[in-house]
């Protein structure tokens, strides 16, 4: 998960609890605080968190900023090997339109896939854990 940041939250960036449910971003007061709604079980209810996304409320929660995904194309070549890369579009439906068209010769298209798109710095901070 993403960490939260006050400053995408006010520009309308989605956020989410830590166990994914997504957070409704209601209000915020001069002292920053947050008023925030969430849905669980079709139950709607009103909570608030600090300027640093710590829930003030019975859950004692954290909020964080929801990833955000896009849609490649898959190809795969005449080897049956798998070919990923390539533009990424905003929704599936834009996706399946371009798929039809293989970007080069001797490509047959496989399948959609939903990429998670990162901050700039993020790839490599990720690359990092991943080694250590």
């Amino acid at each position: 998960m993403k960490q939260f940041d006050i400053e995408k939250a006010k520009n309308g960036a989605a956020v989410c609890l830590r166990d994914g449910t997504p957070v409704k971003i209601l209000d915020f007061d001069y002292n920053g605080n947050i008023l925030y709604e969430i849905v669980r079980h079709g139950i709607k209810n009103h909570w608030i968190a600090n300027n640093e996304g710590v829930c003030i409320d019975p859950f004692d929660d954290i909020l964080y900023m929801a990833p955000v995904y896009g849609f490649m194309n898959v190809y795969k070549n005449e080897a049956n090997m798998i070919l990923v890369g390539g533009v990424v579009r905003a929704t599936l439906e834009e996706c399946i339109g371009a798929g039809k068209d293989a970007p080069m010769e001797n490509l047959e298209w496989f399948c959609h896939a939903r990429v998670e798109l990162l901050d700039e710095g993020e790839e490599e901070e990720r690359i990092r854990r991943h080694d250590q």
